[in-house]
């Protein structure tokens, strides 16, 4: 991600994929945010903008929660409250830092907003995780992990082969 350097130059910022579509019924699609250092603008999917807010306009930006969401909304000079995108709770955190970017380019300050997030789900099939950042016990591969504890035990052949041995018998 790129600083913008001089204010009237036309940088892309920051820019986020919104997945609920800003209408009556909420519906799942994808809309592009883009932030640059002159505008905000919402591109539809197809690429064509479906609305474009002026940096110079910006009065401040924060993210509405809703149910099972929320929106991200722009409070401008002209046009007041401005709903400019929707999105489901999991891109929640990604829209907050958008919404204080939005507005530390719109007052001139520096951008200084967190760019890296924990994983919270399972990149192979999308399954919450049990700690942030960790592994998925649906997705391990178990196989795999009986043998490399199985090559911590090969020193101990002997000893592991009587104490399964002896707990077979007595179970038994």
């Amino acid at each position: 991600m790129r600083n913008p350097e001089h204010p009237l130059q036309n940088i892309l910022v920051l820019e986020e994929v919104a997945d609920l579509l800003i209408d009556e019924a909420l519906r799942f699609g994808e809309e592009i945010v883009k932030v640059t250092s002159l505008s905000v603008t919402v591109y539809q999917i197809g690429g064509l903008p479906r609305c474009e807010i002026p940096m110079a306009d910006i009065v401040s930006a924060r993210t509405e929660a809703l149910v099972g969401g929320a929106k991200l909304e722009i409070k401008t000079k002209s046009q007041g409250v401005v709903a400019i995108a929707a999105f489901t709770s999991q891109s929640a955190p990604r829209f907050s830092e958008l919404a204080r970017g939005i507005e530390q380019l719109a007052k001139g300050e520096t951008l200084n907003i967190k760019l890296s997030f924990e994983k919270t789900r399972c990149s192979l099939c999308g399954r919450r995780l049990p700690e942030k950042d960790g592994r998925c016990p649906a997705c391990v591969k178990r196989g795999a992990v009986f043998r490399r504890i199985l090559n911590y035990l090969a020193p101990y052949r002997t000893t592991t082969s009587l104490v399964i041995g002896s707990s077979i018998l007595m179970t038994s």
